[in-house]
């Protein structure tokens, strides 16, 4: 212990001694560490960090399978039920569901993520509560009986400033008062990550508290609205409670066939399905491609550290030389440099700590809209504080061990008496430092490609059609259902507001439409079948886009009308019910004969409905999706409380933001606003997963090709320094000083080429993980790859004209003069 406190002291005293070298490597490190240490506090807190609950690895969410479509969806409440009272083995079947609640209690109406839930949610979860209860099988027994509601501490605390005396009291809920009775511990807001929960009311209150189709289906078997969450009981592995619980599903598709039939179940652990598990894969494509990237800067720095403690190695040579020589071991020095290093670890580790918490911060304020609410925890955590002190350990022992053995392989007598030079060669035309700047620059290519195919992505994305006007229009979004409407109040409302728009200076068009286009707001799917085509064997419906609008939607949002009418105020309850399609939906079903005339029919519908126009295809969720069967339905026959006011303005829609926001409110005040977006915002937001991922490799790779020219710089450098006698030789024997440049350069070209096709071969391998996140273009781009080959050769140039005019400027007499 005391050589190893003495190894610690006279590595201080060196870093001291060394101050530019440790200034330079610490800040390298700091760089490279703080960057991982970043993206791990984002990949822990979304995929890794335990949910707080009671022993959650023993919680498994159920989703429903169906052999006729791909993904997970939720099971139908009447399914539910089924599950949960015929199962032996789960201890307890959970069952939510989200939905959007306004708020009118405690400061200005807004509408808070809230979840319905089954009596037993909390106790299956084992949610811990502040005060108060949570809700019971009795909240949950009769329907409407029980308006009762538990917050989370965070809208306690935000909303109600944390007065205790607030449980027992009513809060109003959709325009109903709602009993608070419980609030929970800090920390909790849900299952899921993405959209964090704000309050839990009984499942029993469905229908004071849902509307539009979810309160219209929601007792239907086929209607899959519910979450599930299930707790194992003891000795009860997953594989034996999955294959039960698919028992009991192919009793229900005997006992049900009509709304069961090619429906199962699969078990998923609920640690892994805080994420939608369609979505989860991307996330960790995503992260994975974060990760890998913030390594490779990492590895760049720590070779670049590498190659300047070589180059202080060199300078202590004969320090080195006299310890052997005194009886020091090559043991003995190999640690007291480890050490050296150990402790450039550590100080930049630490300081990769403030850069860590600054990244993070920065990070978070780019997220997009739909994560505003997100229940996302990056708060300082003991698990990334060890993950930085491993990466700062890790690196100091992979940078300073290889310098350390160099730096004790040495020759005493020569050394000592000062006619030895470092050794420059290792590996046969290559030294340890040109294997270094090789690996610098395979590694800065993949950096570099990677930000290059994501620009590029980017570039392709924007100049997506999305089938409508993006520039002159804004959206106003709002849900009157929630508020209590019903179908005539609201009908009245919508009349009242589309009158008072069009009254409204700066707007040429008005319209209402259930969704917005790529903003995952609407786009409810619906099953349909054919009128006069027999669907295909095992499938009773296909799911459509629907989409439910009022007359002249189109003209207002641009989308084209292809054939046929549009809606009109004749499209009424009493008269011909009525939709028009989308184009992709007429090729799919009538390509030769046109759709106009036909028919088709939703499930649970007694008549059909007449196809009366087509429009062209627009984007309904992403820009990059392939065009999706769509249709749309008139307000007047299909009623939806749900809606988005659609104006066209004359000028800059964004001028329209406070008139239009107002003129909903005015309506009636307590009526708040979901979303008040131009849809240009609404198309940069949905690109927001490619511009952050653009903008971070751009700065990652940016930050390896740096360290890269940095290595080039310092390697070619050191060889011009190993090499000034032969130079000397050269240019006293007649080789003119284009001779030696072209001499320089090549070495140098030869270094950075074969560094370049290295991580041309990298790339192109590890390229391929990626393909699904890009737009329009391929992971193996020739275009980007050429051109970043381009930039490296470029900046290597850069980073060779310095050595390479000192080469030339030496003076073969001063070089030669000690001969």
């Amino acid at each position: 212990m005391r050589d190893v406190l003495a190894d610690f002291r006279q590595g201080l005293r060196a870093m001291g001694r060394n101050s530019v070298v440790t200034l330079a490597a610490v800040l390298s490190l700091a760089l490279g560490i703080g960057a991982n240490s970043t993206v791990f506090s984002l990949v822990y807190a979304v995929f890794l960090k335990p949910l707080p609950l009671h022993e959650p690895e023993s919680l498994h969410a159920m989703y429903t399978v169906d052999e006729r479509f791909p993904g997970f969806s939720p099971v139908s409440w009447r399914n539910y039920e089924d599950f949960r009272d015929q199962n032996e083995v789960v201890s307890g079947l959970a069952a939510f569901m989200a939905t959007r609640l306004n708020l009118s209690s405690g400061g200005e109406p807004q509408q808070v993520v809230g979840e319905i839930v089954s009596g037993n949610y909390f106790e299956v979860l084992g949610v811990r509560m502040q005060q108060g209860r949570t809700i019971s099988p009795a909240d949950d027994q009769t329907l409407g009986s029980h308006p009762v509601v538990v917050l989370s501490h965070s809208l306690f605390s935000r909303r109600f400033g944390g007065d205790e005396a607030l449980v027992g009291q009513t809060i109003q809920l959709n325009g109903r008062p709602f009993t608070v009775i419980g609030v929970t511990a800090p920390g909790y807001r849900g299952t899921s990550l993405l959209e964090g929960t704000e309050l839990w009311v009984p499942l029993a209150m469905y229908q004071q508290v849902l509307n539009g189709p979810f309160l219209r289906f929601f007792e239907e078997r086929r209607a899959l609205f519910l979450n599930t969450v299930g707790r194992l009981r003891d000795g009860v592995t997953p594989a034996k409670a999955a294959a039960a619980m698919q028992t009991i599903a192919r009793r229900l598709e005997q006992a049900y066939p009509i709304d069961n039939e090619g429906r199962s179940v699969t078990l998923i652990p609920l640690t892994q399905a805080t994420i939608q598990p369609e979505m989860r894969s991307g996330a960790a494509r995503a992260g994975a491609v974060l990760s890998v990237t913030v390594g490779v800067v990492l590895l760049i720095a720590c070779a670049n550290i590498a190659n300047l403690l070589l180059a202080r190695a060199s300078g202590r040579r004969k320090e080195i030389a006299m310890r052997l020589a005194l009886g020091a071991s090559r043991g003995r020095l190999v640690r007291q440099l480890l050490v050296e290093s150990l402790l450039l670890g550590l100080v930049g580790g630490i300081a990769s700590l403030a850069l860590s918490a600054l990244g993070v911060r920065l990070l978070w304020a780019f997220r997009p809209p739909m994560l505003e609410q997100a229940a996302i925890d990056l708060s300082p955590n003991p698990v990334v504080f060890v993950f930085t002190l491993t990466v700062a350990v890790t690196s100091a022992v992979i940078f300073g061990l290889v310098p350390a053995l160099a730096a004790t392989r040495l020759s005493l007598v020569s050394t000592l008496r000062g006619t030895a030079e470092p050794p420059s060669r290792l590996i046969g035309a290559f030294g340890l430092r040109q294997l270094i700047v090789v690996l610098q620059v395979a590694l800065a290519f993949v950096a570099l490609v990677g930000a290059g195919l994501f620009l590029r992505s980017l570039g392709q994305a924007q100049k997506i059609d999305p089938g409508f006007d993006v520039e002159p229009l804004l959206a106003v979004s709002f849900d009157i259902g929630a508020q209590g409407y019903d179908q005539a109040r609201g009908e009245s409302f919508y009349d009242r507001l589309l009158e008072r728009v069009a009254r409204a200076p700066g707007v040429e068009r008005s319209s209402l439409a259930s969704n917005i286009p790529l903003s995952n707001v609407g786009g409810f799917q619906r099953s349909i079948t054919i009128e006069g085509q027999e669907p295909p064997p095992g499938v009773d419906g296909i799911f459509v886009v629907t989409n439910v609008v009022t007359p002249k939607h189109f003209e207002t949002t641009g989308i084209e009308l292809r054939s046929g009418r549009d809606f009109s105020d004749f499209d009424r309850v009493d008269s011909e019910q009525v939709v028009i399609i989308n184009e992709t939906m007429e090729d799919h079903f009538w390509p030769k004969e046109g759709a106009v005339g036909q028919g088709l029919s939703f499930f649970g519908d007694e008549t059909p409905r007449q196809v009366v126009g087509v429009v062209a295809d627009s984007k309904n969720f992403t820009l990059g999706e392939t065009p999706q069967s769509t249709v749309y339905l008139p307000l007047q026959q299909s009623y939806a409380s749900a809606m988005t006011l659609f104006v066209r303005a004359a000028g800059d829609p964004a001028a329209l933001v406070d008139p239009m926001g107002r003129a909903v409110q005015e309506i009636d005040p307590s009526l708040p606003l979901i979303h008040t977006w131009t849809i240009d915002k609404v198309l940069q937001r949905s690109l927001w997963a490619p511009h952050l991922g653009a903008s971070l490799l751009q700065v990652f790779g940016g930050l390896s090709l740096i360290l890269a020219v940095i290595g080039i710089y310092g390697v070619m450098a050191y060889i011009v320094y190993l090499r000034r006698r032969e130079i000397g030789i050269r240019m006293a024997i007649g080789a003119g000083r284009p001779k030696v440049l072209l001499m320089i350069l090549g070495q140098g070209f030869l270094i950075v080429g074969i560094g370049i096709l290295v991580g041309m071969g990298a790339a192109f391998y590890l390229s391929r993980s990626v393909s699904s996140l890009l737009y329009g273009i391929g992971p193996v781009d020739i275009s980007t790859f050429l051109a970043v080959a381009t930039l490296l050769a470029v900046a290597a140039l850069g980073a060779l004209a310095v050595p390479a005019q000192r080469a030339i400027r030496l003076d073969p007499v001063q070089v030669l003069r000690p001969e």
